[in-house]
């Protein structure tokens, strides 16, 4: 989180109680993500890292397997398709049951799940709750905002997007204090397309000031590909 316009700008949260992925080196297997599963690490990238200052971390990775998340303010990649600057916008639930993504008001919120080469993502399952709008934590307070979640391209465009978050009714506008659960997935139609990365945004719907949900479940499935 970086430290330009904090004092007048409101955040976005995201927190994700389980992740699960799936991958084998023979057969397909499922692997949750949860704070029980994988551990938090931070790292300053930068002089205005404000989240860094208040106990937030970058970055999220797998006690077992090698499957990491990364977060960031900006979508600027490296060469390999990594996030070239991460931000420290992922934290723990108060109750330690989730991993909490949250960022700022002018602009939107950057992830990368990441296995390395020879895997290959064969699908995902999110669940999200918009339940954190008006919250204090972590060192901020979070205002109320409207927002959208989506599995974009390495552009990160959300015109283009390859799922969406939606709730029951199929709305994917996260209306801000609505306390609806929103659900996103996505399965491999065909070897390769999904590839070893996936890539997802957290936008600002108009001129919301915030961007805040919670993500209670996040399942994917994974394959090991002899190279």
């Amino acid at each position: 989180m970086r430290t330009d316009k904090l004092m007048r700008r409101g955040r976005r949260m995201l927190t994700a109680a389980a992740f699960l992925f799936a991958f084998a080196e023979a057969n397909a297997q499922n692997v949750f993500v949860t704070p029980q599963t994988g551990k938090l690490i931070a790292a300053l990238t930068s002089s205005t890292e404000a989240g860094f200052q208040r106990g937030w971390n970058s970055l999220w990775k797998h006690n077992q397997l090698p499957l990491t998340i990364t977060v960031a303010d900006g979508g600027e990649l490296t060469d390999a398709g990594e996030l070239k600057i991460p931000a420290a916008n992922l934290n723990l639930s108060e109750n330690g049951d989730a991993l909490v993504l949250s960022g700022g008001q002018t602009y939107d919120s950057y992830m990368v799940v990441t296995l390395p080469k020879g895997y290959r993502f064969t699908g995902y399952n999110m669940t999200l709750q918009n339940n954190m709008d008006g919250a204090t934590f972590g060192g901020f307070t979070f205002t109320k905002m409207d927002k959208t979640f989506c599995e974009t391209n390495s552009a990160f465009d959300k015109n283009s997007a390859m799922s969406v978050a939606k709730n029951d009714a199929g709305a994917t506008a996260m209306t801000a204090g609505d306390k609806k659960e929103y659900t996103i997935a996505r399965q491999s139609k065909g070897n390769g397309d999904m590839g070893n990365r996936l890539y997802f945004l957290l936008s600002l719907l108009l001129d919301a000031k915030q961007r805040l949900f919670l993500c209670k479940d996040f399942r994917m499935s994974l394959k090991h590909v002899h190279l």
